[in-house]
């Protein structure tokens, strides 16, 4: 039977903005399965959403050196992001994220290598579904490219590149985190 959520700030409820849910809207739950509800624009969480966090300093302690191309380390040491990842999801946390952040072409080719930017980005997806399988949700993780003189149409490129190759790699979402201005922001979301 269909049922209605009122979707109220996450910072007071469990409830979270999704698609074109706003604060305070009613939605019509079609479907419940489990802490998920349908509605006619796709699911949502009817509790509270656990994530990980803490990544970048917790592989700095795992022992990547400050400095490196975070990517190519975690490629190089595999055993590090994957321990901390089945840790999280031993935890309790619901979704995951792809150690992707600066896995854009712009951060990869001050390593030379934003030619293997497909590559890395689906190599690091796998890594990460393989730690926690099937009931954690991997997210792909998008930032800021870094650089303020950028146009959007640049911006756009950067990020439809990384968003097709983290999609193709087969992430269940995108996180878009600690950007610069609301350019690039509109960029990665278009993208």
């Amino acid at each position: 039977t269909a049922s209605e959520l009122n979707v109220r700030s996450s910072a007071s409820t469990s409830a979270e903005r999704v698609g074109s849910l706003t604060y305070g809207a009613r939605v019509e739950i079609l479907e419940k399965s489990g802490n998920w509800g349908r509605t006619k624009d796709g699911w949502i969480s009817l509790t509270y959403i656990y994530q990980d966090g803490a990544t970048g300093s917790n592989m700095i302690k795992a022992g990547m050196p400050r400095g490196v191309c975070a990517e190519q380390w975690h490629l190089n040491n595999p055993h590090a992001i994957t321990r901390l990842q089945r840790a999280y999801a031993a935890a309790g946390s619901q979704i995951v994220y792809a150690p992707t952040f600066t896995a854009s072409a712009p951060y990869l080719a001050q390593h030379g290598l934003d030619d293997r930017l497909e590559e890395i980005n689906s190599r690091l997806v796998q890594l990460s579904r393989e730690a926690v399988g099937e009931h954690v949700l991997v997210a792909g993780d998008m930032t800021t490219v870094g650089h303020p003189d950028v146009s959007y149409e640049e911006l756009l490129e950067v990020y439809t590149r990384q968003a097709a190759a983290l999609r193709d790699a087969g992430v269940d979402l995108y996180v878009i985190e600690t950007m610069m201005g609301l350019e690039e922001t509109m960029a990665a979301l278009e993208a």
